[in-house]
């Protein structure tokens, strides 16, 4: 089974949902880059403050600070098992930097219809007290804009709009690209149904994962 993994998907595509049913088949580290520069931010490592000084200023993080950061990061105990990229490499550059690092073995490319993410990323709404979360599409609250557990007001992120959304997906796309094609013929390459995630069972991950 390979445990050293890339997941690549749109915003929307269900890279969360398809994480997590990896997660119940084996024990990887799950690593966002989000996620991690927020944690040494937080913690203000020698790698946060650095990071931080260029965050401050409305600046993207450059390449050698993400990569030393993945760096530490994949020194740490949970990574000895196997570790899952989500959202990185962003660039080429990353990529490559990342290949003097450790070798990828298996990319798990998420797709699913535009129309289909519009559905899932417009329809979301949340409770503004407890936090619960609802699709008007997929999964409504039983009265519109009322929470089931607590009737609290429903609530939209004001920057889920078609347009924000379209930009993001072009994005995605745009990135993305390049980087499987750089690891075109390198690496084990599996295309995932993005409409089917949910129902995947620990036998369909394991297939995935050979």
């Amino acid at each position: 089974m390979k445990t050293k993994l890339l997941l690549f998907g749109a915003p929307g595509a269900g890279k969360g949902t398809l994480a997590g049913k990896i997660l119940d088949v084996v024990k990887l580290a799950h690593i966002s880059t989000g996620d991690l520069l927020r944690e040494n931010v937080k913690k203000q490592t020698p790698i946060g403050l650095t990071a931080k000084g260029f965050m401050d200023k409305g600046q993207l993080v450059p390449d050698e600070v993400v990569i030393k950061m993945i760096q530490e990061r994949l020194k740490q105990p949970d990574c000895k098992q196997g570790f899952m990229f989500d959202g990185f490499p962003r660039t080429v550059a990353q990529a490559q930097a990342l290949d003097k690092i450790t070798k990828i073995e298996l990319i798990l490319e998420i797709q699913v219809p535009f129309d289909i993410i519009v559905q899932r990323v417009l329809g979301r709404i949340s409770c503004s007290k407890c936090g619960a979360v609802y699709n008007t599409y997929s999964n409504p609250p039983k009265v519109e804009n009322v929470c089931d557990k607590c009737g609290s007001k429903m609530e939209h992120r004001a920057d889920d709009t078609e347009a924000t959304l379209k930009t993001r997906f072009d994005t995605y796309n745009k990135n993305a690209q390049p980087i499987l094609e750089y690891y075109k013929g390198k690496v084990a390459h599996r295309i995932v149904d993005g409409l089917h995630t949910l129902e995947m069972t620990k036998d369909d991950i394991k297939k995935l994962m050979v």
